[in-house]
Order: structure tokens, then sequence, then C-alpha cells
């Protein structure tokens, strides 16, 4: 697979994945990592509500990954690149991302 940024090889597009997660505060990390394990389990019963995680990465990509200028151009540009992350992301947040701490 190769993204806009010129990535090839899968385990280094995975890598700097998780390096740009663990760029953000902990609470972001924890709401990515609750919200893609919710739309995980979600994904789940595809066969029922015909949501499969490429179906949900279309619809929440746009929320998580913006283009810095905001144009309906720059937004169908960056549109697969934002639904493969998701899909990744939802796929493997669980992995990548700590569990919040119960206090």
């Amino acid at each position: 697979m190769k993204s806009s940024v010129g990535i090839v090889d899968a385990e280094q597009w995975a890598r700097l994945n998780k390096q740009l997660l663990n760029t953000l505060p902990l609470e972001n990390q924890y709401t990515i990592r609750y919200i893609c394990a919710f739309l995980k389990l979600f994904a789940v019963n595809q066969d029922v509500h015909k949501m499969n995680v490429n179906n949900l990465a279309i619809v929440f990509g746009p929320n998580f990954m913006r283009p810095e200028e905001e144009t309906i151009e720059s937004a169908v540009k960056e549109m697969p690149v934002s639904t493969t992350f998701l899909c990744v992301l939802i796929q493997n947040a669980e992995e990548w991302i700590p569990k919040k701490p119960t206090t």
C-alpha cells in the first residue's frame, strides 16, 4: 500500500502511526482507543447492518483526520489516506494505545 506520503512498507507505516499516536495527550489516546474498540465491536455484526470496518472508516475518517486546508478537493484527495488510517487504527488501537488505568 502506498499513501500520499510515499510510505510503502506496511510495518513502517504501522510504526509511524504508533509514533504519531504517542505524540497525542494521554486522554486523547484513551478516547481514540475507546472509540476504535467500539467501532471494532460494532463491525462484528456487519452482516446485520452492512457496516464493516472500511465503511465505518469512510464515515468516521474525516472526524479523525482533516487536511490542513479544508476544501472539497483536499477532502476527496485525502479520503483514501484517512480511510486506510482509520481501518488500521480500528483493528489495532487496543494493541497500540495503552488502556486507561482505573483509579
